[in-house]
């Protein structure tokens, strides 16, 4: 139908499927906007994730290396000792 009706009415369907599309658009935008929100909070917690399993694993190799340098530093004072 047309947009103008017989008598200076009009039909208000063409404008009621203008706003019915505005918002179906705005709700996409928002729906891809939350979509990339979420995989950045992933993205984050994924990251934060990976820091923690490093900082453990340097923690680890610190601790490894205090107690090699104190096995050698034990086995070298008892190494003098005798020798003294």
């Amino acid at each position: 139908m047309s947009s103008f009706a017989i008598g200076s009415v009009s039909d208000p369907r063409p404008a009621a499927y203008a706003l019915v599309r505005s918002a179906m658009e705005g709700q996409g935008d928002q729906a891809a906007i939350a979509q990339k929100q979420k995989s950045d909070a992933v993205r984050a917690i994924a990251e934060a994730g990976a820091q923690q399993r490093v900082a453990a694993q340097e923690a680890r190799e610190a601790e490894a290396a205090r107690q090699h340098a104190a096995l050698v530093q034990a086995t070298t004072g008892t190494t003098l000792n005798v020798y003294a």
